[in-house]
């Protein structure tokens, strides 16, 4: 219950008419509006920020963020928003008209989760509103807690929404069930708890990884073959030179 202050005179008028409230809304499936789109720096390389609004129904105005990055093994997310959108995106290079993007519409998978101890709403899936025919996702479908389980995903698309692809690199650190490896020339933290891994991992071996990144460009591996660390052959060498 809100507190009662007692008032002193000096009083600032402010009005909260239409000022979004951080009530949740209840885990499903809904139809959101793309309606502002920033492009932001983060710790791992840019970003967009897309700030998505419920554009009908009970929920109406409420808004919900989504993130994807920019960074070349994150970009299977952004793929996925602009194909959700019905924006065509070819296999190749493509420049992103971000304005242009603003009054799309798709559908999302929204999840209630645990944040620095509070609770907050969650994009957990994306989808072109076309491929749900006639259902217009403005209030969660019957039944939609148990199919979002389903699904699975993390925060913001997380790891279960990337495809697995190969990866090579070069072992630079290991702690624990992570190890930090070189992959085309940046530095990526490989999580190995749940991946079948063949052979012994050390600081400086070859490794082939398959697996996904997820949002936090962390890539989550379900297969590690080490391969064996080179080793020099000048030293051999230098006693055959010497024998007669």
């Amino acid at each position: 219950m809100a507190k009662k202050h007692k008032k002193t005179g000096k009083l600032v008028t402010v009005d909260f008419t239409d000022v979004e409230t951080r009530e949740l809304i209840p885990d499903g499936d809904y139809h959101v509006r793309v309606e502002e789109i920033e492009q932001e720096e983060g710790d791992k390389g840019p970003y967009l920020n897309w700030v998505l609004k419920i554009p009908s129904g009970e929920y109406k105005g409420k808004k919900l963020y989504y993130m994807t990055s920019l960074t070349k093994q994150s970009l299977w997310n952004l793929r996925a928003v602009l194909e959700a959108l019905g924006v065509e995106v070819p296999k190749s290079k493509m420049s992103l008209d971000l304005p242009s993007y603003k009054g799309l519409e798709m559908g999302v998978t929204v999840e209630t989760e645990i944040y620095r101890k509070k609770e907050k709403n969650v994009v957990v899936d994306i989808w072109n509103l076309e491929d749900e025919g006639e259902d217009d996702g403005s209030e969660p479908d019957e039944g939609s807690e148990d199919s979002g389980e389903d699904e699975g995903g993390e925060e913001s698309g997380g790891e279960d929404s990337g495809e697995e692809e190969e990866y090579t690199g070069t072992i630079k650190e290991i702690e624990d069930d992570v190890l930090t490896c070189e992959i085309d020339d940046e530095e990526v933290d490989v999580y190995t708890e749940d991946a079948e891994v063949t052979g012994e991992p050390e600081v400086g071996a070859t490794v082939v990884i398959k697996g996904a990144y997820d949002d936090d460009e962390d890539l989550i591996a379900t297969e590690v073959e080490v391969k064996a660390k080179k080793t020099s052959k000048k030293a051999g060498k230098k006693g055959k030179k010497g024998k007669k």
